[in-house]
């Protein structure tokens, strides 16, 4: 949620299109425009709390391409739940798709 916000907030930033002369802010823009550029998928796993390394797995498991939605996506999770647990390696990971 709070990435989502930050990154309407660089829109705004690059609508404005004003030169920015903070060095710090440019490194933020920069990070959360990064992020914009993510897939939704990736997206969505990244707010769930898994890391990238098994984000890429549970796509490639579920075969979910880049028009999903959240609640489609942990229904998917919900409906897969052991076998995503048996492909991941992050003991993070594993807790946070074990808590869905």
């Amino acid at each position: 949620y709070i990435k989502f916000k930050f990154s309407k907030i660089i829109n705004y930033i690059e609508i404005v299109n004003k030169e920015i002369k903070n060095e710090t802010l440019k490194k933020f823009i920069s990070l959360i425009s990064s992020y914009n550029t993510l897939e939704i998928s990736y997206k969505i796993l990244e707010d769930l709390g898994i890391e990238s390394n098994d984000s890429q797995k549970i796509i490639e498991l579920l075969k979910v391409d880049n028009n999903i939605s959240a609640s489609k996506m942990i229904d998917l999770i919900i409906a897969n739940k052991k076998d995503i647990l048996r492909s991941l390696d992050n003991p993070f990971s594993k807790n946070n798709i074990d808590n869905i």
